[in-house]
């Protein structure tokens, strides 16, 4: 593989996405609850987000994917990120000193502070 043999393009389709999730679990070993998961990778291009993929051939061996931090003129995921770094830093930690299921429940927390 070389970057002349790559082709950057857009993921679009079930398939493509499916590829995505595959991926992480062939590279990083990644466990079902620590995937991003095929939702989020559907869900990204319908909000203004994209998933590109690095295809060699018919082969996804590399992808990126943006998911914009804002709707109405709201910056949720900022804001949510940082709650969950607020309240770690209150605690004299950061994000790398927490688990999954920890910063999962300060994001959880985060949603809840918003609603009316």
């Amino acid at each position: 593989m070389t970057v002349e043999t790559l082709v950057l393009r857009n993921c679009t389709t079930l398939d493509e996405f499916r590829a995505c999730v595959a991926l992480q679990q062939e590279v990083w070993g990644f466990s079902d609850a620590e995937l991003v998961p095929l939702r989020i990778f559907s869900l990204a291009p319908k909000i203004g987000g994209q998933v590109v993929g690095a295809w060699e051939g018919d082969c996804l061996v590399g992808f990126a994917m943006a998911i914009p931090g804002s709707r109405g003129g709201q910056r949720k995921f900022r804001r949510r990120f940082e709650y969950l770094e607020d309240k770690l830093r209150e605690q004299g930690r950061k994000p790398s000193d927490a688990s999954l299921d920890e910063m999962d429940s300060l994001w959880q927390q985060s949603k809840q502070q918003e609603k009316p």
